[in-house]
């Protein structure tokens, strides 16, 4: 019963919006299993707001400050939305474990080589066309991966090349696009499960701006 929530959060730390998409296909492929799979899509994005925090904290500690109530606010609203999808599959599913490998080697490389490219694509965006191209980038890495476009971020921020405000605004549209790139994954999976679960990303990304903003 704890299976698909606790997958969920863990798989967060590597990737948030394949999480996603292995909780979709496993709520099409037992629609009984859907709060729980609902459960492990929200608690992914716990990983997201945590590891975002550890990867600032160690490139820009500055920035991190700035940062550290929307990370909280999002973090917040996924684990509300994870103990509401989870609450009735907890008492109610049993989960049956599906056959096949747990890890792909060809997934690793290549989230690996996504990674690097985006560390390269948004430090040469800054250096070109500097807190614009930053943005813009910060945008388009985030539709793939935060994470390495918070590592890129957080590294320019630390040597003074990007502003503290400028570079939480990236990261906030970096963290936005991302939620979109969640959403489109999401919908893949059919009509409830991504019906169910957009309200909660939504407000994961309200609730980020807002405490960004005020």
């Amino acid at each position: 019963r704890w299976g698909l929530p606790v997958a969920g959060l863990f798989g967060g730390f590597v990737s948030s919006v394949a999480t996603i998409a292995a909780m979709g296909r496993r709520s099409r492929e037992d629609p009984d299993q859907l709060g729980g799979a609902l459960a492990g899509a929200a608690l992914s994005s716990v990983a997201t707001a945590l590891q975002l925090a550890l990867v600032l904290a160690a490139t820009d500690r500055a920035t991190l400050s700035r940062f550290a109530a929307p990370l909280a606010a999002m973090a917040g609203v996924a684990i509300l939305a994870g103990a509401y999808f989870g609450r009735r599959h907890l008492v109610e599913a049993v989960f049956d474990a599906p056959a096949g490998r747990a890890f792909d080697p060809r997934q690793a490389l290549l989230f690996a080589l996504v990674l690097a490219t985006m560390l390269l694509a948004i430090s040469v965006l800054g250096r070109l066309f500097g807190t614009g191209g930053l943005l813009a980038a910060a945008v388009l890495g985030g539709f793939l991966d935060t994470h390495s476009a918070a590592a890129s971020i957080g590294s320019l921020a630390s040597r003074g090349a990007v502003p503290e405000d400028a570079a939480a605004t990236a990261l906030a549209l970096a963290i936005s696009a991302n939620a979109a790139t969640k959403l489109g994954v999401a919908a893949t999976a059919g009509r409830d499960f991504v019906l169910r679960l957009a309200p909660s990303l939504v407000a994961m990304i309200a609730a980020l701006w807002l405490a960004l903003l005020f």
